[in-house]
């Protein structure tokens, strides 16, 4: 059994009812995957990193490369896609679960 301090559990089940006590950076990463996640859809889920980031660019959405990379390696298994392994080795498969 895994031994969790009472106010850390209760900071967490906190942020889960209530999304808006996130950090800013955790609600701003959630707008951010629903952008990357329909730019890589659109484009038969074929587009990495540097291309998804470009296309952004050409959408007028501001975000550093590095921010998307890292919201692109997000697990599968966290985001609750159970799609093509081969085509990302772990994420931006935004789902319902889908975590930010």
């Amino acid at each position: 059994m895994v031994q969790i301090a009472p106010s850390g559990y209760y900071l967490h089940a906190a942020r889960a009812r209530q999304p808006e006590r996130r950090s800013i950076r955790a609600q701003q990463d959630e707008l951010l995957c629903e952008d990357i996640k329909r730019v890589w859809e659109d484009n038969m889920q074929c587009y990495g990193v540097v291309k998804v980031w470009k296309q952004l660019r050409r959408d007028k959405v501001r975000v550093a490369r590095c921010t998307v990379a890292r919201l692109m390696r997000i697990p599968a298994n966290v985001t609750g896609h159970s799609g093509d392994r081969d085509r990302f080795a772990h994420g931006l498969h935004a789902g319902a679960g889908f975590v930010l």
